[in-house]
């Protein structure tokens, strides 16, 4: 094969003739000449079965240099497939090996080979990013309008692994708290491995420590406490729980627990948009009971604060702000705030909620959650740690062991005045349950055979015994649909009271049990509290430095969307044990002549220790936490980071540790009306098809029908030709005799039709 000829398409066009010449596959020949020394390792020809890939992929090395894999002459599917892509660029190979759901933002640098979102982190930089961490801080002083000390700069670190107690619960290991009144923002960036471009470091959370005026945020305080806890309707969250579902981090009391409550508008599964799509009038604000004068409280008082944080948030991230409020005028309706400019579709209000690592995966892209922070009086003050208090963490972040500056000094000299606080190991009593909670899936499969047992037992008549047993409250969960389940019924004879826990909604005895200090500071500028502390505890030389060990692996948890929970009910039941055996046939769950009477008897609660040491060994499991302060504001983009938030350790809603107010935009809430115009269309659409699914079966059997009258009138029309078929037969009386054997052969003049 010659190749005299430098350009490609002349020397494809050459290999197609010498094909035609040498009747050799694809070009080649038995005794093939080799080109030129000019053009040798210029062009590179693979080929395998009847494709060939012909390229200008040099190769310094030569033939010789190569392993045997590699080789041209190899017949190799792999060397096939992967040459194509050595002529693409970095942000293509990037583009074709990111999942399709995470095309929202890539990455368009050529700093790494391949991004790799496990071991780099999340990308994303609509809350800000830079060239380094100098570039950052400029950019931060520049939205905020005040520069020096007014701006904190935090580095931290992409692990991977999530810090968590031995239950799956959230701890902090590391926690950044407001230095002084003269800082007044707080951002954590992230530096990207190996990345020297404009987006180097990435801003991860921004915190304004004087987000709103203190005499607002102790109204808000006031008013929300009062309105929630008498009127509030409590929504499950799967973040509430564990994965084993049996942590109690709300509490045990369901009058105190931690709960949460949603208002505004949210994304519906079944609607694909907002969940008010085929609401008349629609409550935003809905309450328990109808309570209107309560409703337009708490309206205001939401609305109010959602209009004044678009400012600071269209001033802190800019970005974030313009992609939410992008398609404002086509979805008014599932807006909050009063003025133009409204970034936020829904609010959730957290009181004393243990939110357990998750993502808000139905969140928009490129958007971010906007959490304003008020706490209880104890806990308002500067450099003040209160006896109880939550913290917001993200589980997979160390802390870096230098300041913005690159100094190691720098570090200790925060730890020194508290600013920075790092924490050690600690044994600590947690709240068990004494066996998992239920999924709304099997407490709605007990609840619908209660309901035929009930029906079973009125049908038969059997007269009712007055026994009062609280049921489980009625959940709705987003896995299993969107409807309530039924009610417990009767026939306590052959259920026992169960405990309910789901998310906020508890229906168990309270407990006193006594809890220690949800963390302990492994140094601290004042020595007093070192004899608060009941036993000493172990130190290191580095605070920032722990021993290697391997981690458990990490499941991330999405949380859902939210469901409202009604108030637990009481209900007369029937303890009948007649029913007994009804009930079996329904569940074929065997039951116990004890379980008939039930004794009234408090569940025992198992005494759980965690020490979490494990966390604290490895220091490449994460576990930074801040300590928001009244009135701030909080900014991170919760759906592509892993979040949460510490248990309190005696969640009271009456007077609660903290209240966060988390501000959102779900994804598809973009339409007029909530969405309904486009559900009428969607369900008119539907019923169409229906019409034209029925007027096709109508006639296919039409045509059945008429095949069938047809095979009918062929055979009537159709003259026999054999003689029994036109012959009369006159009914007479006879005896009929019984043979043991039956008579097959069939003789006379008859048989030639048999």
């Amino acid at each position: 094969m010659k190749a005299h000829d430098n350009h490609p398409q002349c020397l494809a066009n050459r290999q197609i003739n010498h094909t035609h010449l040498n009747g050799s596959l694809n070009g080649f020949s038995e005794h093939r000449k080799s080109p030129p020394p000019s053009q040798q390792n210029y062009y590179k020809l693979e080929h395998t079965g009847p494709f060939t890939v012909l390229s200008t992929n040099a190769d310094p090395g030569g033939d010789s240099e190569r392993s045997a894999e590699s080789t041209p002459s190899k017949h190799s599917v792999d060397g096939f497939l992967e040459s194509p892509g050595s002529f693409l660029d970095t942000p293509t190979r990037n583009l074709l090996n990111m999942p399709s759901k995470k095309l929202s933002d890539l990455p368009t640098c050529h700093c790494v080979e391949q991004f790799n979102e496990k071991e780099e982190g999340p990308y994303y930089t609509h809350l800000g990013a830079g060239p380094s961490v100098a570039a950052v801080r400029e950019l931060m002083e520049d939205r905020y309008g005040a520069k020096g000390n007014a701006v904190r700069v935090e580095v931290v670190v992409y692990t991977g692994k999530e810090g968590r107690s031995s239950q799956g619960c959230p701890i902090a290991k590391w926690v950044i708290r407001r230095g002084s009144e003269e800082e007044k923002l707080l951002c954590l960036v992230r530096r990207r491995p190996g990345h020297h471009c404009d987006s180097a470091v990435l801003v991860i959370l921004i915190l304004a420590w004087e987000g709103v005026p203190r005499p607002v945020a102790d109204h808000l305080y006031r008013d929300l406490t009062d309105s929630l806890f008498k009127y509030g309707s409590t929504t499950c969250r799967r973040c509430a729980l564990n994965d084993d579902r049996t942590c109690a981090c709300q509490g045990l009391d369901p009058d105190t627990c931690g709960a949460s409550f949603s208002f505004g508008c949210s994304w519906s599964m079944y609607f694909n948009g907002c969940k008010f799509a085929r609401s008349k009038v629609p409550r935003k604000f809905r309450l328990l009971g109808d309570y209107p004068e309560q409703e337009e409280q708490v309206e205001n008082n939401l609305q109010g604060l959602a209009t004044e944080l678009a400012p600071l948030y269209k001033k802190l991230a800019p970005e974030a702000y313009h992609n939410q409020i992008e398609q404002e005028s086509s979805g008014q309706e599932c807006r909050l705030g009063w003025r133009e400019g409204r970034p936020f579709s829904g609010v959730t209000a957290c009181v004393d909620f243990c939110a357990h690592a998750h993502k808000d995966t139905h969140n928009m892209n490129n958007g971010s959650t906007v959490v304003c922070t008020l706490t209880r009086e104890d806990n308002r003050a500067v450099r003040n740690i209160p006896e109880d208090e939550q913290l917001h963490v993200l589980p997979l972040y160390k802390i870096s062991d230098r300041d913005e500056f690159g100094q190691a000094q720098g570090q200790w000299a925060k730890i020194r005045t508290g600013a920075l606080q790092v924490l050690s190991s600690f044994p600590r009593e947690v709240r068990m349950l004494a066996e998992p909670v239920k999924s709304v899936r099997r407490m709605r499969q007990d609840a619908r055979l209660r309901a035929q047992a009930e029906r079973l037992e009125k049908k038969l008549g059997l007269s009712p015994l007055a026994v009062k047993v609280k049921p489980e409250p009625n959940c709705k969960d987003p896995d299993f649909g969107s409807y309530k389940l039924l009610p417990r019924p009767g026939s306590v004879g052959m259920y026992p009271p169960e405990r309910a826990y789901q998310g906020s909604c508890l229906q168990s005895p309270s407990s006193s049990l006594p809890h220690p200090s949800p963390h302990r500071k492994l140094f601290t500028p004042d020595p007093r509290q070192y004899a608060q502390s009941p036993q000493p505890y172990r130190t290191a030389s580095s605070p920032l430095h722990r021993l290697p060990q391997d981690h458990h692996n990490t499941a991330f948890k999405s949380e859902p969307r939210e469901t409202h929970c009604s108030s637990p009910r009481e209900y007369v039941f029937s303890p009948q044990p007649t029913a007994e055996g009804l009930f079996s046939r329904l569940s074929s769950i065997q039951l116990e002549p004890s379980v008939l009477s039930i004794p009234p008897h408090e569940d025992a609660q198992e005494e759980v220790w965690s020490d979490s040491e494990h966390n604290f060994l490895d220091r490449e499991i994460g576990g930074v936490a801040v300590a928001p302060s009244h009135g701030s504001i909080l900014i991170e983009c919760a759906r592509r980071e892993l979040h949460a938030t510490t248990p309190i350790l005696k969640p009271d809603r009456r007077h609660p540790t903290r209240i966060s107010l988390v501000f959102y935009q779900h994804k598809s809430l973009n339409e007029p009306g909530h969405g309904a115009a486009m559900w009428d269309a969607k369900m008119a659409k539907r019923e169409r098809e229906r019409d034209e699914e029925a007027e096709r079966e109508q006639g296919r059997k039409r045509k059945i029908g008429e095949s069938e009258e047809k095979a009918e009138e062929e055979e009537t029309g159709k003259v026999g030709s054999i003689p029994t078929r036109q012959t009369w037969t006159r009914p007479r009386d006879g005896v009929v005799t019984v043979s043991p054997y039956a008579l097959t052969h069939v003789t006379g003049p008859y048989n030639r039709w048999t």
